[in-house]
């Protein structure tokens, strides 16, 4: 499998949205995007990739095949293509960039331009039934976004996160979020803050588009003891237990089961739609590990979770505080990059210590520019919230996990910590 280290090292790495260089490059090369047929365009701020993997498990079950593109990676590059289901090869993932390189202009490209590319490229070379696109960074800006005519557009939960690059309200950010969304197409978006929502129905207005709100024209309803139920189009669908966990999973389930219903219409299978969804994993959300650096948690539950902002941290303390008893001492192991809002993700933190005992470990991200250890103990400091450092990640889980009592160990923050720990530890699923 390839590490991108050296891999994209003659391209741009830096962020800057604009269409302008990748359109003149895909103009260069025939606009393979716009020959790929049936593309399902997905944006949002948290919940993407876990609903892009619900889609492509439905839309397979059905018998169709599916191409899908997500970003970013945890452990290799070739995790962001997939082909008909399967990783893409190391050989072939060459040959199309190989095939890019040979033309005058590549290296004007971004690394993710470049990536789009080639997933563009590929995809239109093994062409599939559908092909799911994630957006990597806002929408209406964003490299995938060349897209012209998709047949669904998807926009999952949206909340604060890079607000350098898409403004500092919730409206500016799903306006930018907003941009996917096509003249005279179909529109499916989760639940949404008010604000958001308002700005949401006003592009899809202005465009043309129909658009379907979660809260509104399609409803979950979670009944204690009993399984999630979702109703859309006066039909109630009990939802099934997901290996994905979290509550925050059944509304991404519900947009990808809103969304391939409006696709395929009368040739959805309600009946197998547990079957479908049954092996549906997606590495480092709510990930439980068996062992790390060695250690066997035998006295331990332990989970790898890719929440890294303000709504990632808020769905995580939620899971903590519904599935587990105040008598649970509750271990977080923290690596933030510094343009995330730290304030926010430890005052959803500052909650759950009213019921549980919370120890907060500091770490750094490998080759990331990441809060230091210092920084972080000195923002749990102002929160009241208890840190330690350590020397030794391995040697901690150990001295965690043969602690008495019940414990919980939770390592979070970054995906490109998630994906260093993964790589060291479990590789590719």
């Amino acid at each position: 499998m390839i590490k991108d280290n050296n891999f994209t090292s003659k391209h741009l790495n830096f962020v800057d949205l604009s269409l302008s260089r990748i359109r003149y490059f895909l103009d260069k090369i025939g606009n393979p995007q716009d020959k790929i047929n049936n593309i399902i365009h997905v944006a949002g701020t948290n919940g993407k990739g876990s609903t892009c993997a619900f889609l492509r498990a439905i839309l397979e079950g059905h018998g169709f095949s599916v191409n899908v593109f997500t970003s970013p990676h945890l452990v290799c590059y070739n995790e962001r293509f997939r082909i008909h289901g399967q990783l893409i090869s190391d050989e072939y993932l060459k040959e199309v960039k190989q095939k890019i390189e040979q033309i005058e202009g590549n290296d004007n490209l971004t690394i993710f331009e470049l990536t789009m590319v080639m997933g563009f490229i590929a995809f239109l070379e093994n062409k599939a039934d559908f092909t799911i696109i994630e957006v990597g960074l806002g929408g209406r800006l964003d490299a995938s976004n060349v897209i012209k005519n998709p047949l669904l557009s998807v926009i999952t939960t949206i909340d604060y996160d890079h607000q350098s690059f898409l403004g500092n309200t919730l409206g500016q950010i799903a306006y930018e979020k907003a941009g996917i969304i096509k003249h005279n197409s179909l529109t499916i978006t989760d639940y949404q803050d008010s604000e958001v929502a308002r700005s949401l129905k006003k592009y899809a207005k202005n465009m043309n588009s129909n658009i379907i709100c979660g809260g509104e024209d399609y409803k979950i309803d979670f009944i204690e003891g009993e399984q999630p139920v979702l109703t859309y189009q006066d039909k109630k669908i009990i939802l099934p237990k997901l290996k994905l966990l979290g509550q925050h999973q059944y509304y991404n389930v519900s947009m990808a089961i809103v969304s391939c219903i409006n696709i395929l219409q009368d040739k959805f299978n309600y009946d197998n739609l547990p079957k479908f969804l049954d092996k549906v994993q997606w590495q480092g959300r709510l990930q439980k590990v068996s062992s790390l650096y060695g250690v066997n948690f035998d006295n331990s539950e332990v989970y790898l979770d890719g929440a890294h902002n303000v709504s990632g941290s808020r769905a995580l303390c939620n899971f903590i505080d519904d599935n587990y008893d105040k008598d649970v001492v509750v271990h977080i192991f923290l690596g933030m990059l510094v343009r995330k809002d730290l304030d926010g993700f430890l005052q959803n933190i500052v909650k759950l210590t009213s019921k549980f005992k919370i120890i907060i470990y500091p770490v750094e991200v490998p080759n990331h520019d990441s809060y230091s250890n210092e920084d972080i103990l000195n923002k749990l400091a102002e929160y009241n919230l208890n840190g330690e450092a350590y020397n030794d990640m391995g040697k901690k889980l150990a001295e965690i996990n043969n602690k008495d009592g019940k414990k919980l160990i939770i390592i979070c923050g970054s995906l490109y910590l998630l994906g260093k720990i993964l790589e060291d530890n479990i590789g590719i699923k």
